[in-house]
């Protein structure tokens, strides 16, 4: 299914910038732009993003994943990973 190949492409699209991070950006950008309303996309980018302790990129990842998730339970593991990357990217955006 369409969802599940967008699903392993985003899953290798992390891998990748786990060691080539301009690749994997490269990669994520593609599936940005061919699959801008699936919520997998952006969370999956922001797990990468907090591996690489790049934390503002991830909050905001996971703050978009959670918009466009349809399932709660995804929903719930992108707010989770929202507040695993600090609190601080939120408050700073509501100054």
């Amino acid at each position: 299914s369409r969802w599940a190949s967008v699903l392993r492409a985003a899953g290798a699209a992390a891998t990748l910038m786990i060691t080539d991070r301009v690749a994997g950006e490269r990669a994520f950008l593609e599936l940005v732009s061919t699959n801008p309303d699936d919520g997998m996309v952006p969370l999956r980018r922001a797990e990468a993003y907090e591996r690489l302790g790049l934390l503002s990129e991830a909050a905001a990842d996971y703050q978009r994943a959670e918009q466009l998730l349809p399932f709660p339970t995804r929903k719930a593991e992108a707010r989770a990973g929202l507040s695993r990357v600090g609190a601080g990217h939120q408050r700073g955006r509501d100054r």
